[in-house]
This record gives C-alpha cells, structure tokens and sequence, in this order.
C-alpha cells in the first residue's frame, strides 16, 4: 500500500491557561504573543530558549477585553473590551518587566467593541462596537479622528493597504468602503448571505474583513446562517474584487458543513500557494476545526476537526509557524457544568502551536 501523505501542518505543543481568551496575536518579530481574556486581563507569553513561558497578565480593561493589535514596528500594544474602553501599552522586550499604560481612553465607545484595526504605518487605529459607531484614532496619543454613526451594528472594520480608506461590515452583511479621512462612502459590497433573521432573531454571520496583499481583493469571512435559536450554520467565505464597480464576488468558498458554525479568524499566507487561506471555525460547545483552503477549490486542501471551539488564530512573522486558542474539552455552553465541588469553573483557553512542514 502507498504511504500515507504527510499533512502540511505539524502540532509543536500546547500553552496551558486558566482561563478563556478571545483574540490572540504575535509581536513584531514573533518573540512575544499576546492575548485578551474575559477575566479582563492581557495575558502575555515569551519565547526564550527552553519555549513559551507565561508572563504576568496585565489587568486594568473592564468585561471582556475583547481585541488587540501590535504596532506594525514596535511593542505598542492596542487592546479595547466590552465595556468600551481602549488602550495603549508598551510591553517591554522582555515581557517579564512592567508594562506601561501609555494613555487609555475610558469610554471610546457605549459598549461592547467589536473590532480594532491599525493601518500598516502604525499611525492610526480604527475601532467598531455595538454602540453603532465607527471611530478612528491617533494611535500615538489616543486623540479622536473620526467618529461616524452607522444605522445598524457594525462587527468588523479593516484599513486598506494605504491607510486612506476603511472597510467595515455590519449586522446584516452589508460590506461599505469609505474614506478614512472624512468618512465619505465609495463603495458597497454584498455580503448579505451573512445574515438571517429566523425565529425573531437577526443571526449576524460577519466576522473578518482583510484586503489581499495586493489590495486587489477583499475577503470577508463569517457563516452563512440556517437558523436562529440553538443556530445552524455553515463557515463561508466571500472573496470580491475590490477595484470592480459593482465590486463583484470572484469566488465564494464554504469550508465545513452546518455543524462548525463561524469562521473566527483567517490568515492569508504568502508563499504557502496562490491565495491559500488558513481559519479557524466555532460551532456548537466543542465543534470547530483549522482549516487550509484555496480559493477556487472544491474542498479544504488540509483539516483539523480535533481543535474545540477555537476563537483565535496568529501567524508569526517567519509566516511558518502559527499559534492559536482553542476551548478545554468538555466546555458546556449553557454553562451547568460543575466540578466535584458543585462550582461552576467556567471555561479556559489553551494556546496550541504549529508549523507547516
């Protein structure tokens, strides 16, 4: 019998953590990853020569602390969190020394952010919550650019490749771009396969939005909504053609069936293929999967179904390994399961490791 072929990616080992984490991204040169948990905290990991060891997380955000982005060239670290609040950190080379809170901004929104953004440049940050608003900042001191009142909720925004315009996306998959400056509208796109409303219940499939490296292409990634209630449905990607005036959809990719719900987090992958694609997917209390697909392809060229209810997903700059978060095996959903002592333990985030080989 042939061998079995070898599968493209290599599972290197597993951070342990207390507790539930929902954004996850590696430093500048890969030497540090950090995280935002729902205890609030920012939790911290460096690497040095014996592997990944934990740092003191750094309190301070109220709620969940929800999403992060490192400065593009240095360890200035933007973070925000379900009660509205962002921030600005500087994390030290070694992360074992104190962080510094270079200014935070308490109530930047009325409620629970739901994306942050950074131009390449490192100079301004863009952030969208629940509030229906849509606000751009001076990533240096935190002074406010633009704010913009949207008719609906906003779930996730992303600067183009130049930093002159904004791209975000809302409740019922409707994509705009607009003018980082002034926040003149310039196009729409259709991602409305992303919502549904069933039941009395707007199901909000949206979850990325990234330009290709090229800026040519926009890739919007969610689920496409079966049902509301206990809710069905199925990882999809839109990719479109961001210079086409009726920004049409080149390629439309659905990698997993019903079961494995929301495409959380996708990295593109240069050098791994033409346009290949690496996600994660979250379904129901311990589904979910990572994924490898490449646009124009039938079926996923790689997956794993064995990562529970991951929520985050990091490439490291030497783009060969990748990090992500996954959910302890036998989380509970509806939250009744209990320890020997009748407590409620809640659940926790392991950081997984991998490379491609």
């Amino acid at each position: 019998m042939p061998d079995k072929p070898k599968p493209p990616i290599e599972h290197l080992g597993t951070l342990p953590n207390a507790v539930q984490l929902s954004h996850l991204r590696y430093n500048p040169d890969g030497s540090q990853l950090a995280a935002t948990g729902f205890d609030g905290h920012i939790h911290l990991w460096q690497q040095r020569i014996d592997g990944w060891q934990a740092q003191k997380p750094i309190p301070g955000h109220n709620g969940w602390a929800s999403k992060l982005a490192w400065h593009p060239t240095s360890n200035l670290l933007f973070s925000s969190d379900s009660w509205g609040q962002i921030r600005c950190t500087e994390i030290p080379a070694d992360a074992a020394q104190p962080a510094t809170i270079l200014w935070t901004i308490e109530k930047a929104h009325n409620g629970w952010i739901r994306d942050l953004a950074i131009t390449k440049d490192g100079q301004t940050l863009a952030t969208c919550s629940r509030d229906k608003t849509l606000k751009t900042w001076d990533a240096k001191t935190g002074k406010n650019l633009l704010s913009l009142n949207l008719p609906t909720e906003p779930f996730a925004v992303t600067f183009s490749n130049c930093g002159q315009q904004l791209l975000h996306g809302d409740l019922f998959g409707k994509i705009e771009l607009i003018d980082a400056h002034t926040g003149k509208a310039i196009k729409d796109f259709d991602g409305s396969q992303f919502h549904r409303l069933h039941r009395l219940q707007d199901v909000a499939g949206l979850r990325v939005l990234q330009f290709t490296g090229d800026g040519k292409r926009i890739i919007a990634a969610g689920t496409l909504p079966e049902s509301g209630a206990t809710i069905k449905s199925g990882p999809l990607i839109h990719i479109f053609d961001a210079e086409d005036e009726a920004g049409k959809i080149l390629h439309t990719l659905k990698p997993g069936d019903n079961k494995f719900g929301f495409i959380e987090d996708l990295v593109q992958l240069p050098g791994q293929g033409e346009g290949r694609l690496l996600g994660i997917t979250s379904g129901t209390p311990g589904t979910g999967k990572l994924f490898l697909v490449e646009p124009g392809s039938e079926d996923p060229i790689f997956e794993d179904t064995k990562v529970p209810n991951p929520h985050a997903l990091t490439l490291h700059p030497d783009q060969t390994h990748f990090a992500l978060t996954t959910t302890n095996k036998g989380s509970n959903g509806n939250g009744r399961r209990l320890n020997q002592d009748g407590e409620y333990e809640g659940n926790n985030s392991p950081v997984e490791l991998f490379r491609f080989v």
